[in-house]
Formats: structure tokens, C-alpha cells, sequence
């Protein structure tokens, strides 16, 4: 099949977005050595180790996006069932890598304009609302479209079972987000050592804004997961194998997730005691889980694309 040439669009959007992001971390002015007891040349070696890391996970992203896109276009030109529900998760997914574009490069714009305060703290406002609006609804289209494939399946009647698991999860998750968050001084006002707030608005749009929307997400995103699992076992075997990875990636998405917003929760002055290696190992932590979630959506979204071309049946009997 002759591959369309559309694609090549999406990668010069991602390359784009990276040369963008590149300038503004290169050219960003440094944070004071004795904040961070390095010198000015180790503190831009450490911020170029991040540029390729990004740039690969967009482009997995985006390549995985253009796969299960290319899958529910032509389900739905074969007119195969739950097609419909595979466009909602198509959709869900183009958010999340708009969301994996998106946060970097206003945190990369932030740092640019550290010297402007006005700046600094409405880049920091629009950073947090982006991170809670954008994931937010890319779940709620997952979620739509996994529980459309459950309803389709003969597990429709495990949906009204499986809500415990994901609900003592999240509330796991956000309790532990919420003890961080509130143990972090510079929530609100710069501190006398940090560059920026965590997030520059009151404790009650922090409960109301942050933290409720943020349990709404998770427990969306991990409810769309278990949906997964579920529906995976109406599925023939071959079937089968490329939607246990689509399972595996969005576990490893909404992990990335966590940890983005736990380090934000934690705050810049709590940051600056920890040591610098443990700062660095988390970070790459979360690159690495975010990258092999987006890796195994990819292989999933591919294999899925391969299967429906060549007319193999999906659902099993």
C-alpha cells in the first residue's frame, strides 16, 4: 500500500515544535550557580541531554497517532464494527501528544522569561491549565471509546464491576499528590531561593481547579485502561496481542502523567534540597516511561492497521 505522503506533515509539525523548543532552552538565560552549585556550562549540557530525548517521544507519538488514525479511517471505510469508538480513541490520542507538545514548550518559553515576573507567573498559570484541560479531555475521549468497545462486547456487564479498582486508585494517587501539593511552600509565592511558583492562584482554585479535575482525569484515563483489558478478550488471539500493548502504553501515559504532576506538586524549593542525581533519574524516569508508553501504542496502533488491511477476523466467537 502506497504510504500517504500526509504524514510527513505531522512530522515537520514535530520538528518545528522541536526547533522551537530548542532555541528557547539554548538561548534561555542560566539559573544562578550557586542555586544549583554548577556552572553555567554544565547547567546548558544538561538542558541540551533533554532536547533528543523529547524529540524522539514526539516523533513515536505522533508516528503511533498516525498509525491507529490511518486504522480507524479505514475501519470505517470497511464499515467495521466499533468504528466509531476506535475515531473517539483516535481523537483522544492526538490530545494527549498535543498535551506532550504543548507543556514543554510553554515551560521552555517560562525559562526564557524568567527575568520578567509578569511573564513567569502567567506562563506558569497558562502551563498548569494546559496540563489539567488538554489530558482531561483527551481521557474523556478514550474513556467514551474503550466503553464503547466494552457495550459492543459480550463484557458489557463487567462495567458496572469495575469502577472499585480504578476509583482506590486514583484516590491513592491523589492523596499523595494533595500531601505534596499543600507540603509545598511556593505553591503560591515565589520563594527566596526558587524561580517560580508552582502555580500562582489560591488554595481554593488550587482544590477546585487543579486537584478535582486532576482525579477526574485519572480516573478516566485508568478507567479507559481496564476498558481495554476487558474488551481485549472478545478479541481473537492476534487480535488480541496488539490491544494488550494499547493497554500496556496507556498505563505507562497516565504513569508519565503522575509523575509530571507530582514533580510539580512538590515545588522548586523542596526540588532544590533534593539531590541533583535523584532530580535528574526522575526526570529521565518519566521521559523513559512516557517514551515506551508511546513505543508500545505505535507497535499496537501498526499491528492494528496491518491486521484490518489484510481482512484477518478481530472478534472471537
Amino acid at each position: 500500500m502506497k504510504k500517504n505522503p500526509s504524514n510527513w506533515f505531522y512530522y515537520g509539525l514535530v520538528f518545528a515544535a522541536w526547533a522551537v523548543y530548542m532555541l528557547f532552552t539554548l538561548a534561555s538565560p542560566e539559573q544562578s550557580s550557586s542555586q544549583v552549585k554548577l556552572s553555567p556550562i554544565a547547567i546548558l549540557a544538561l538542558r541540551a541531554t533533554l532536547l533528543v530525548p523529547y524529540m524522539l517521544t514526539w516523533l513515536v507519538a505522533v508516528t503511533g497517532w498516525y498509525y491507529f488514525h490511518m486504522f480507524a479511517t479505514d475501519a470505517k471505510r470497511k464499515h467495521l464494527a466499533n468504528h466509531y469508538a476506535f475515531r473517539f480513541i483516535s481523537r483522544g490520542l492526538g490530545l494527549l501528544i498535543f498535551d506532550l507538545v504543548g507543556v514543554p514548550m510553554i515551560s521552555a518559553a517560562r525559562t526564557f522569561w524568567a527575568q520578567n515576573l509578569q511573564a513567569a507567573e502567567w506562563l506558569t498559570i497558562i502551563s498548569n491549565y494546559f496540563h489539567i484541560i488538554i489530558p482531561l479531555l483527551a481521557f474523556s475521549y478514550l474513556y467514551v471509546g474503550t466503553r464503547k468497545l466494552v457495550l459492543s462486547s459480550h463484557y458489557a456487564a463487567s462495567l458496572k464491576n469495575n469502577i472499585l479498582p480504578s476509583l482506590i486508585a486514583t484516590t491513592i494517587f491523589i492523596s499523595f499528590f494533595s500531601i505534596a501539593l499543600f507540603g509545598n511552600t511556593s505553591r503560591q509565592m515565589i520563594s527566596e531561593t526558587g524561580r517560580f511558583a508552582s502555580y500562582y492562584v489560591s488554595d481554593t482554585l488550587i482544590v477546585l481547579t487543579i486537584i478535582i479535575p486532576l482525579s477526574i482525569t485519572w480516573l478516566l484515563g485508568i478507567q479507559a485502561a481496564l476498558n481495554t483489558e476487558r474488551y481485549v478478550h472478545s478479541l481473537t488471539l492476534i487480535w488480541r496481542s496488539a490491544f494488550i500493548r494499547f493497554f500496556h502504553g496507556l498505563l505507562a501515559i497516565i504513569g508519565s502523567s503522575i509523575i509530571l504532576q507530582g514533580i510539580t506538586a512538590f515545588g522548586s524549593e523542596q526540588l532544590q534540597q533534593v539531590n541533583l542525581l535523584l532530580i535528574l533519574l526522575v526526570i529521565y524516569m518519566f521521559i523513559i516511561i512516557q517514551a515506551v508508553g508511546y513505543l508500545l501504542i505505535r507497535s499496537s496502533a501498526k499491528q492494528l492497521h496491518k491486521l484490518l488491511l489484510a481482512g484477518v477476523a478481530h472478534e472471537a466467537h
